[in-house]
């Protein structure tokens, strides 16, 4: 009898976790959802959903299937960092090599699994794993349209049991439904206010300080210190002895690297890096 009860008691305690296992995880659905209509930024919804479901690294990627290159973009959080979006075409994107050519045929909010051995002919991929000692990655494509597929990819430190990988199998339609109703143009603001909030955090470390934290050539810094300065471009050139042709390399070379779409914002970043070295100088308690 006793033993009876032990056997029913530690059946109530399994079916008591699992239900509270899935109750979680449908705490992810609620979050895409909320972050499909704007009430949640991505990347907060992205951390919350690696926070409940213990992945090191949650990822949205969208892939253009359309060329051969099929470039990337990505928004995504770690476990342990900030988060970060990004539009370079060589981001990480597991998706990609492990469906190859076959990405855009993938079934909506079905569920594939994949490893180091299923990435290893790709050296960055290898490198990402490799770094943050990762074991396994879900993959969850949740919508395709105009030639583009948006997958969430989860990266784990240890692989999944099989009632975790159950569980997202049971979320995973509903993660796709939820994603398909997203409002217009989400993703892509959301990877613009990233990049601004990179951009913004990139000016604070003072473009003319002399970390020389954006790698200014002799001649790029002489030109944004006197561009910082207020000197207008013909002033640039008398005081330097150069062409507009020069100037106009040095200029393109400066916002490559700072990230700067124009001279005005160039200069607009100078003056706020200016204005934020004069502020910290003011605030030391060395100054009389």
């Amino acid at each position: 009898m006793l033993f009876l009860l032990s056997i029913l008691h530690r059946s109530s305690i399994t079916e008591n976790s699992d239900h509270r296992a899935i109750s979680r995880v449908f705490e992810v659905v609620s979050i895409i959802c909320q972050a499909s209509q704007g009430a949640v930024s991505l990347v907060e919804a992205l951390r919350r959903t690696g926070n409940i479901l213990g992945s090191e690294v949650t990822t949205i990627c969208r892939v253009d299937f359309k060329t051969p290159v099929r470039p990337v973009k990505v928004i995504s959080h770690g476990l342990h960092g900030s988060g970060k979006c990004s539009s370079r075409a060589s981001e990480v994107s597991f998706a990609r090599d492990v469906c190859g050519e076959f990405i855009g045929d993938l079934y909506m909010g079905s569920v594939l699994s994949a490893r180091l051995s299923d990435v290893e002919t790709n050296p960055i991929l290898v490198e990402f794993y490799q770094q943050r000692r990762l074991s396994e990655t879900i993959i969850i494509p949740l919508d395709r349209r105009n030639g583009v597929v948006d997958v969430l990819e989860l990266h784990y430190l240890f692989p999944i049991s099989v009632a975790e990988l159950e569980h997202l199998e049971l979320i995973g339609p509903v993660l796709a439904g939820c994603w398909e109703g997203r409002s217009l143009g989400l993703f892509s603001d959301a990877l613009l206010a990233g990049s601004r909030a990179i951009r913004k955090s990139q000016v604070s470390e003072e473009i003319l300080s002399v970390e020389n934290p954006f790698r200014l050539s002799r001649a790029e810094y002489r030109v944004c210190l006197l561009l910082s300065r207020g000197l207008n471009n013909k002033a640039v050139l008398s005081e330097l002895s150069i062409t507009m042709a020069t100037l106009r390399t040095h200029l393109g070379n400066i916002y490559a690297k700072t990230g700067a779409t124009s001279q005005s914002e160039l200069v607009h970043m100078l003056l706020v890096s200016q204005s934020a070295r004069n502020i910290h100088r003011i605030g030391t308690s060395d100054v009389a």
